[in-house]
């Protein structure tokens, strides 16, 4: 049944307001992150990474890496988990580290990042630029595996109250953190 009632990740903006870069993810139904930062290391930048959980990925593409003059150097998206729960990941690739601002309306959730350089820039975003790809003479296509179909539906599972929802959400996400498997 979670299947079926899953909100859909449609579109990633980015514009430029007030000293922020302004990141923007909208998702059609019901608003559920989280949040997380990661280091740079080994060769990786400074990454801030938003998941939205109970969600599919309907933004066409997965990497979006040619972005306007900003702290957001690439965008990489993923349907990240399908069970338990469905997750779609959605990572930007940061020019350095920064604390930032993040917070969900009834279109999505909306992240902050300073811009230190101060540079405004037209607003970008993901289908509009999917859209301009496409107008674009296609490079030949690599032939790829179909992929398998399942074996046999799941058999539905009972349905759980929001705080136990959130509880095992919660109790996912901190295993995730620790890296070590939920119970």
């Amino acid at each position: 049944a979670g299947q079926v009632f899953a909100a859909k990740v449609t579109n990633v903006d980015l514009s430029w307001q007030n000293g922020y870069t302004v990141a923007r993810l909208d998702v059609q139904g019901a608003v559920r992150f989280s949040h997380q930062t990661e280091q740079a290391k080994d060769g990786k930048p400074f990454r801030v990474i938003v998941d939205v959980l109970a969600a599919t990925h309907q933004l066409g593409q997965k990497n979006f890496f040619e972005l306007p003059a900003c702290p957001v150097k690439k965008i990489r998206t993923s349907q990240y988990s399908v069970e338990p729960e469905q997750v779609v990941r959605v990572v930007f690739d940061m020019s350095g580290e920064c604390v930032y601002q993040i917070k969900s309306d009834e279109r999505g959730v909306v992240i902050s990042f300073p811009d230190a350089q101060g540079k405004t820039f037209a607003s970008w975003s993901s289908s509009s630029w999917i859209a301009s790809q496409q107008a674009k003479p296609a490079a030949p296509a690599v032939a790829q595996a179909p992929a398998k179909a399942p074996a046999s539906a799941p058999a539905p599972t009972p349905a759980k109250t929001a705080t136990q929802a959130n509880t095992t959400i919660n109790s996912d996400r901190l295993a995730s953190l620790e890296g070590h498997p939920s119970t």
